[in-house]
């Protein structure tokens, strides 16, 4: 494996852990922020920047699979978006009547923890990778 190969796999798993354990932070502080109107405008102009982030992180992912296949699995990606748009405005309804947009943010910040351990199992992976290659 070519150095620059190793450092950018170790940048992009890297790049994974940070960005998905930022959206979780963010959702919690979007939580304690549901009163403070200018500062839930500024948590969420950061949650904008970190989802965006970790969507690139995820479309690059998806692409290195088949390359060939790249517009079929993009598009496959957009459509299942567009679904879990529409179940999660179903789904959270329920929760912001009862219990509020603290609730939301909350539940929001515990359905990115898969996230975060897909990228530090995609991290541990990549490291125990370049040991094995290094060693050799």
């Amino acid at each position: 494996m070519r150095p620059e190969d190793r450092s950018r796999f170790t940048l992009s798993c890297t790049a994974g852990c940070v960005t998905f354990a930022g959206l979780m932070l963010v959702y919690l502080g979007l939580m304690g922020a549901a009163m403070l109107p200018l500062m839930l405008l500024a948590l969420c102009l950061v949650w904008g920047v970190a989802n965006h982030l970790g969507l690139n992180l995820l479309m690059r992912q998806l692409a290195e699979i088949d390359p060939a296949q790249r517009g079929a699995i993009m598009g496959l990606y957009s459509a299942i978006s567009y679904l879990c748009v529409f179940v999660g405005a179903l789904l959270y309804r329920p929760i912001f009547t009862h219990f509020g947009f603290a609730a939301c943010a909350w539940a929001s910040a515990m359905l990115v923890l898969p996230a975060i351990g897909w990228a530090l199992g995609q991290w541990r992976r990549k490291q125990a990778e370049l040991r094995c290659h290094s060693e050799t």
